[in-house]
Order: C-alpha cells, then structure tokens, then sequence
C-alpha cells in the first residue's frame, strides 16, 4: 500500500518538508518578531542534543528548534554511539531527541545506555521516530523515554512536546 492509496495527506507532508526550504533574511522580519510574527527572546539557555542517521531530520529538527528560541545550543549526532560520546563530552543537555533506527548504535539502546549513568537521569529524552509498534513505545518509556513523537511530524507538533517535556 503507497500512501496514496492509504489515504496519508501527502500534500500536508510535501507543504511541510517544503517550509524548511524557504530561506527569510533578517531583513524580511519586524524587528523583535520572528518568521511566525511571535515576539522574539533569546533562548532560555538550554541545550539540545539531535540524534539521528538522516542529515535531513536533523536539519528539519533543528531548524523548529532554533524557532522556537528555546535552545541556546543544539549539537547534533548521527547514532547512539556518536551520541554517548557527546553526552559525556559536552553534557548534560536538557533535552535529546533519539531517532531509533539507526547504524552502529539504536535509539533504544543508546536510551537505555544514558539511563544507566545516575548523572543523566534528569536529562530529557524525546523519541522522534516512525517506529510505531504499540510494544516498542511502551518498551521506550519503560526504559526512561519521556515522550515519543511519531514521524512525520510538523514543528508545531514538535514545539508543543517540547515545551510540555521541559515544563514551558
């Protein structure tokens, strides 16, 4: 079944992908607002950290990060292996966002790795993942996940999870 036929909003999904590429200067903006007309602020000081194998997801991921001027920093990572070593090096991050399909090292695994270490356990961890196998979310939150967002998604999705999982 393609997603014609299974009735997936397809133009939503090519409208999405397709607002990540348009590129705004500064100039184009109200001075104090940003591209959605929101008052801007500066981040509030957090760090994130972006997990997955797709250079494109982490870009798209990235970029609603960085609208939402939460985020102060937002490092980036393409496995779990990658991950861990970033954690240690340049953590903790008030939040990560573990795809979990992934070479080397899987989400999940890299889940249950920083949830191993007491030193990470306030540390924030979002699944943003098409794996959608009622076993496999219920087994990523057993694990320690704090939510989980199914792909794809929009960034209002993502903004709203976000600012949920960190109390904003």
């Amino acid at each position: 079944m393609d997603a014609l036929s299974s009735g997936f909003p397809v133009k939503k999904l090519k409208h999405f992908f397709r607002s990540f590429d348009k590129r705004i200067s500064t100039d184009d903006l109200q001075p104090g607002y940003d591209q959605k007309g929101r008052i801007q602020k500066r981040g509030l000081g957090m760090k994130a950290l972006v997990v997955d194998d797709s250079t494109s997801m982490r870009n798209i991921i990235k970029s609603a990060l960085s609208q939402m001027n939460i985020f102060d920093e937002i490092v980036e990572a393409e496995n779990g292996k990658i991950a861990l070593e970033k954690i240690k090096d340049q953590g903790p991050f008030d939040i990560v966002f573990l795809d979990w399909y992934m070479p080397e090292m899987e989400g999940y695994d890299c889940l249950v790795e920083i949830r191993k270490d007491p030193g990470f356990q306030d540390m924030k961890i979002m699944m943003v993942t098409t794996e959608n196998q009622q076993e496999n979310v219920i087994k990523a939150v057993m694990a320690g996940a704090n939510e989980y967002l199914m792909k794809p998604f929009t960034s209002d999705m993502l903004e709203e999870k976000v600012k949920m999982v960190l109390g904003l």
